[in-house]
């Protein structure tokens, strides 16, 4: 879910300085205190796109992430504050991989777009009048 939902890691400000001097991290941004460091990968977009086709292979997989990113929350990592909007980008994920899928194809071509009907009848349960 990482390079999908980009939760936002507590006191990870270090790790991302070592990314970015030394790993080829791109930084994003760094807050007025210096304790906030956002870093990014050029790479960001195709591991995003391996990993939504990955979690759309199987309801155990994303049920297993999830359970990771609950662990990852109770150890304080990420605030509490932040599970509300995760949550909310799981969900709008989720919606997605359902109107893709929703053409009946085997394959979900991610980077391809979707009609926005068939994304909010997925998102809502809707059913579209023809």
């Amino acid at each position: 879910l990482g390079p999908t939902i980009q939760p936002q890691i507590y006191e990870a400000a270090r790790l991302n300085s070592e990314l970015i001097s030394s790993h080829l991290a791109l930084c994003l941004y760094i807050s007025p205190s210096r304790e906030r460091i956002i870093s990014e990968y050029p790479s960001q977009f195709t591991l995003s796109m391996a990993a939504n086709y990955f979690l759309a292979r199987g309801e155990d997989r994303m049920i297993c992430c999830i359970k990771a990113l609950t662990v990852i929350l109770r150890q304080g990592l990420i605030s509490s504050g932040n599970a509300g909007e995760l949550a909310s980008r799981i969900i709008l994920l989720l919606a997605m991989h359902k109107a893709m899928d929703s053409n009946g194809s085997t394959e979900i071509p991610y980077g391809c777009s979707v009609r926005l009907v068939d994304f909010l009848c997925a998102l809502t349960g809707q059913v579209t009048e023809k």
